[in-house]
C-alpha cells in the first residue's frame, strides 16, 4: 500500500488499525545496551505506581514521580517488581532535543505524512504493569509505533468506556512507544 493510501486511510476510519511490518526505522534493532549508550544518564521523570489491584484509577496526581536515568529505570525494572513506571508521551522536541542518534531516525513519511517528524512525535517508556485510566484521546487520531519490548491494548475495549480502571500497557518488562499525533478527527486512533 502506498503512503498516499495509507494516509487517507487513517484519515477517513472510526475504528482503530493496526499496521504492521511498515517502518524499517534502525531504532527497531537496537538492544538493551544501545539504548543506554543513546539515552544516557540524562535524569526522567517517571510516574510510580503500585502493581496490584487497586479500587482507585492511579491517575497522574494520585502516584508520586521520581528522577531517573534509562540505565537506573532498567535497575528499578529488575530490584522492584511490586511496582511499575512510566515516562509518559513526553516530546522527544523537549526532552531529547540533544539525542541526535535518536532523532534522525524518526520520519512518518511510509504512513503518508512526510512533513511529520521528530518535532511531532512523543515517547513513551513504561515497565510491566504501567498503565493509565480507559479513556479516548479527542483531539484526533494517533498513530503509534512500537520500538521495543511488548505493549498490550484491548483493541476490543477501546468503545467500550466504563468508570473503572483499566490497563492499557502490560508490557512483559518495559517497551519503548513513539507516537505522531493527527489532528484529523478520527473516533478512536491508530494503533
Amino acid at each position: 500500500m502506498d503512503p498516499n493510501s495509507i494516509r487517507d486511510l487513517i484519515k477517513s476510519t472510526t475504528k482503530p488499525l493496526l499496521i504492521r511490518n511498515l517502518l524499517n526505522w534502525e531504532i527497531l534493532q537496537w538492544d538493551l545496551h544501545r539504548w543506554k549508550e543513546i539515552l544516557g544518564t540524562q535524569p526522567l521523570q517517571f510516574r510510580q505506581g503500585i502493581y496490584t489491584h487497586t479500587d482507585w484509577p492511579q491517575f497522574e496526581n494520585s502516584t508520586k514521580t521520581v528522577q531517573l536515568s534509562f540505565d537506573e529505570f532498567l535497575t528499578f525494572v529488575q530490584e522492584t517488581p511490586n511496582k511499575w513506571l512510566y515516562f509518559d508521551y513526553k516530546y522527544l522536541k523537549d526532552w531529547f532535543r540533544n539525542v541526535n542518534e535518536l532523532r534522525k531516525h524518526i520520519s512518518w513519511d511510509k504512513f503518508g505524512f512526510p512533513e511529520r517528524g521528530v518535532e511531532d512525535s512523543t515517547f513513551w517508556l513504561g515497565s510491566k504493569g504501567a498503565h493509565t485510566p480507559m479513556h479516548i484521546d479527542t483531539y484526533g487520531c494517533n498513530i503509534v509505533a512500537q520500538i521495543y519490548g511488548r505493549y498490550h491494548k484491548p483493541i476490543k475495549c477501546i468503545n467500550q468506556l466504563a468508570s473503572k480502571q483499566l490497563m492499557l500497557s502490560d508490557p512483559t518488562s518495559f517497551v519503548i512507544i513513539l507516537t505522531m499525533h493527527v489532528t484529523n478527527r478520527c473516533s478512536s486512533g491508530i494503533f
